[in-house]
Protein backbone atom coordinates (compact mmCIF):
# COMPACT_ATOMS: atom_id res chain seq x y z
CA UNK A 1 0.00 0.00 0.00
CA UNK A 2 1.11 3.50 -0.59
CA UNK A 3 3.02 5.55 1.94
CA UNK A 4 0.69 8.52 1.53
CA UNK A 5 -2.37 6.38 2.20
CA UNK A 6 -0.90 4.89 5.37
CA UNK A 7 0.42 8.24 6.59
CA UNK A 8 -2.94 9.91 5.95
CA UNK A 9 -4.77 7.12 7.73
CA UNK A 10 -2.37 7.36 10.68
CA UNK A 11 -2.66 11.14 10.98
CA UNK A 12 -6.40 11.51 10.39
CA UNK A 13 -7.95 8.22 11.52
CA UNK A 14 -5.60 6.86 14.17
CA UNK A 15 -8.10 4.38 15.63
CA UNK A 16 -8.66 2.74 12.25
CA UNK A 17 -4.90 2.71 11.61
CA UNK A 18 -4.23 1.07 14.98
CA UNK A 19 -7.02 -1.42 14.28
CA UNK A 20 -5.07 -2.55 11.23
CA UNK A 21 -2.02 -3.23 13.41
CA UNK A 22 -0.31 0.15 12.86
CA UNK A 23 0.98 -0.76 9.39
CA UNK A 24 3.91 0.97 7.71
CA UNK A 25 5.87 0.32 4.57
CA UNK A 26 9.04 -0.97 6.22
CA UNK A 27 9.28 -0.83 10.01
CA UNK A 28 6.03 -2.52 11.03
CA UNK A 29 5.23 -4.41 7.86
CA UNK A 30 4.07 -7.96 8.50
CA UNK A 31 1.88 -10.40 6.65
CA UNK A 32 -0.85 -9.90 9.25
CA UNK A 33 -0.78 -6.10 8.84
CA UNK A 34 -0.73 -6.37 5.06
CA UNK A 35 -3.69 -8.74 5.01
CA UNK A 36 -5.64 -6.54 7.43
CA UNK A 37 -4.94 -3.47 5.29
CA UNK A 38 -5.88 -5.29 2.08
CA UNK A 39 -9.12 -6.49 3.70
CA UNK A 40 -9.84 -2.92 4.82
CA UNK A 41 -9.45 -1.75 1.24
CA UNK A 42 -11.08 -4.67 -0.54
CA UNK A 43 -14.20 -4.67 1.63
CA UNK A 44 -14.42 -0.86 1.43
CA UNK A 45 -14.37 -0.39 5.19
CA UNK A 46 -12.77 3.02 4.60
CA UNK A 47 -16.18 4.31 3.48
CA UNK A 48 -17.39 4.08 7.07
CA UNK A 49 -14.95 6.83 8.04
CA UNK A 50 -16.67 9.38 5.77
CA UNK A 51 -13.48 10.99 4.48
CA UNK A 52 -13.55 11.87 0.76
CA UNK A 53 -9.77 12.22 0.45
CA UNK A 54 -9.21 8.83 2.12
CA UNK A 55 -11.84 7.30 -0.16
CA UNK A 56 -10.03 8.61 -3.22
CA UNK A 57 -6.65 7.35 -2.00
CA UNK A 58 -8.12 3.95 -1.11
CA UNK A 59 -9.79 3.54 -4.51
CA UNK A 60 -6.50 4.41 -6.22
CA UNK A 61 -4.62 1.84 -4.13
CA UNK A 62 -7.13 -0.88 -4.98
CA UNK A 63 -7.05 0.04 -8.68
CA UNK A 64 -3.24 0.12 -8.68
CA UNK A 65 -3.01 -3.25 -6.91
CA UNK A 66 -5.34 -4.94 -9.40
CA UNK A 67 -3.55 -3.31 -12.34
CA UNK A 68 -0.17 -4.41 -11.04
CA UNK A 69 -1.46 -7.95 -10.57
CA UNK A 70 -2.88 -8.02 -14.11
CA UNK A 71 0.41 -6.74 -15.54
CA UNK A 72 2.43 -9.31 -13.56
CA UNK A 73 0.20 -12.22 -14.64
CA UNK A 74 0.36 -11.06 -18.26
CA UNK A 75 4.15 -10.84 -18.05
CA UNK A 76 4.37 -14.36 -16.62
CA UNK A 77 2.17 -15.75 -19.41
CA UNK A 78 4.26 -13.95 -22.01
CA UNK A 79 7.51 -15.25 -20.57
CA UNK A 80 6.16 -18.76 -20.28
CA UNK A 81 4.76 -18.90 -23.79
CA UNK A 82 7.45 -17.05 -25.71
CA UNK A 83 10.61 -17.50 -23.67
CA UNK A 84 10.42 -20.62 -21.54
CA UNK A 85 8.38 -22.90 -23.76
CA UNK A 86 10.64 -24.12 -26.60
CA UNK A 87 7.79 -25.50 -28.71
CA UNK A 88 6.16 -22.06 -28.99
CA UNK A 89 9.22 -20.48 -30.60
CA UNK A 90 8.60 -22.25 -33.85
Amino acid sequence: MGYRFLAYLKNNHREAWEGLGSPSLILNNSIQNSLATWSFLRHKKYLQLGDDKLNQMARFNVWFSYSYLAFFVTLLFYLFIFEWCPSAKG
